[in-house]
């Protein structure tokens, strides 16, 4: 059954391990509703709330996550679990099996049992040392980004941050 029909309790699972659909629609969920996450911001909320506190929640999710330019998701987020970690993929990652040229991140999330006294580094976005515009993680670890950065025009003519492979 689709994920927003899905009854499972809250605190329920121990860990939670997904490649979540991108897009920029959102899913009916009452209970989510009042957010209006992005279909990927749903799967990660939804399956955040759905681990135990101590539980993890690893997920390959579009850099739109981290990168987008509203910070109520991540906060969202934050509010309920560390970011234990995150890998920055290349924009070549899925062309094989996908079809697509898309920045993806694997997001590693560990839920607390309470909220932050302040909120972490990685709701905002920071700039590299190149001057792109990227989340405040990626721009501290460059080492957790498999590729370098660059722009490259959209199929409508903007300008967009990617993330090149490295050669080998």
């Amino acid at each position: 059954d689709g994920f927003e029909r899905t009854s499972f309790p809250n605190d329920f699972f121990d860990v939670v391990i997904g490649n979540v659909p991108f897009g920029n629609y959102q899913v009916p969920d009452r209970r989510y509703d009042r957010y209006k996450f992005p279909i990927h911001d749903y799967f990660i909320a939804k399956s955040l709330d759905q681990v135990r506190p101590g539980g993890v929640v690893a997920v390959i999710t579009s850099s739109g996550t981290m990168d987008k330019q509203s910070s109520s998701a991540r906060e969202y987020l934050a509010q309920r679990a560390d970011l234990l970690g995150a890998i920055r993929l290349p924009n070549n990652t899925f062309r094989q099996n996908a079809g697509t040229n898309v920045v993806t991140d694997i997001l590693f999330l560990q839920k607390r049992d309470r909220t932050p006294l302040e909120m972490p580094e990685w709701i905002n976005l920071g700039k590299t040392e190149e001057g792109y515009t990227v989340n405040q993680y990626f721009a501290s670890h460059p080492e957790m980004v498999l590729g370098r950065f660059s722009t490259e025009s959209t199929q409508y003519g903007k300008q967009e941050v990617t993330v090149v492979p490295f050669p080998d």
